[in-house]
């Protein structure tokens, strides 16, 4: 029994001791592996999410509002979005039936796809789901992290870290190029090394999605991330303050916030929920 206490008190010494010396960009790149890791782990749960999106006068008064809330679920493995809220207010009976035959048709669409559609349209999304693998490992490289301190973000113990872009980082891709226009703080758990909160800002205006979005310089961004299910990290809340224009639309200032919540898995072969929500 003794040794046995002796073997558990060495084993715990050891883990502190690694844990107390990991240098700034051992903590970095655990943390992006994990997020990495929890990417694929997502697609085997279904959500809701909130949308909230305010055009704003110069003046910082709201100009135009639109709330959407959808059922985010996957329909033989891409992601299919249902609407189920819209302005504040469920949807009425005639939306609702608009909603849920648009969701049968591409249940149908889906089933009597050819086997080399299917391979196509999953092969498409394993590229997605790579890239953004990639772009997320590829933080070590783009930014300078710093050692803050610590902090306790929803009860849990996490490293607080700044990032600043990396003189002379050449990105990788096109997706990736816009790491070296932002910079901000990362709060990194200290149990599971999963991102707990982002706070950023763009240095410069930089574009998104092949281009289709440009948010200028100043624009703040937040992203909040919770535990799932003792298994999973996942969005719980993010916001964007910005002056952002999409292609063939008028710009203007944009306060958007999105709020992620209900999670449940599903099993593989259906979405019927096998198991509800639980951050711990």
């Amino acid at each position: 029994m003794r040794l046995a206490s002796l073997f558990v008190l060495c084993a715990c010494a050891h883990t502190f001791a690694s844990e107390s010396t990991l240098s700034v960009e051992e903590i970095v790149r655990r943390s992006c592996e994990r997020q990495a890791h929890d990417l694929e782990l997502r697609k085997q749960y279904t959500y809701k999410q909130a949308d909230d999106v305010r055009m704003l006068h110069k003046d910082g008064g709201t100009k135009e509002r639109k709330q959407k809330t959808f059922e985010v679920l996957y329909i033989s493995g891409t992601q299919y979005r249902r609407l189920i809220e819209k302005d504040g207010r469920p949807l009425n009976e005639k939306e609702a039936r608009e909603e849920e035959a648009k969701m049968d048709r591409e249940i149908r669409k889906r089933k009597g796809e050819s086997d080399g559609d299917r391979r196509k349209r999953l092969g498409k999304e394993q590229k997605e789901l790579d890239e953004d693998r990639k772009n997320r490992t590829e933080i070590p490289r783009a930014f300078e992290f710093t050692l803050l301190g610590e902090e306790v973000v929803s009860g849990r113990p996490c490293w607080k870290l700044q990032a600043e872009p990396r003189p002379g980082y050449k990105p990788n891709s096109r997706a990736s190029s816009f790491m070296s226009k932002i910079h901000g703080t990362l709060w990194v758990d200290k149990q599971d090394y999963d991102w707990a909160r982002i706070d950023a800002e763009s240095l410069e205006t930089f574009t998104v999605g092949l281009g289709l979005f440009k948010i200028g310089k100043g624009a703040h961004m937040q992203l909040e991330q919770h535990r799932v299910n003792d298994e999973i990290w996942a969005p719980k809340e993010a916001r964007m303050k910005a002056n952002a224009k999409a292609l063939f639309l008028v710009g203007g200032n944009f306060d958007m916030q999105f709020r992620f919540y209900d999670y449940r898995k599903y099993s593989v072969d259906s979405t019927v929920t096998v198991a509800a929500e639980g951050e711990k």
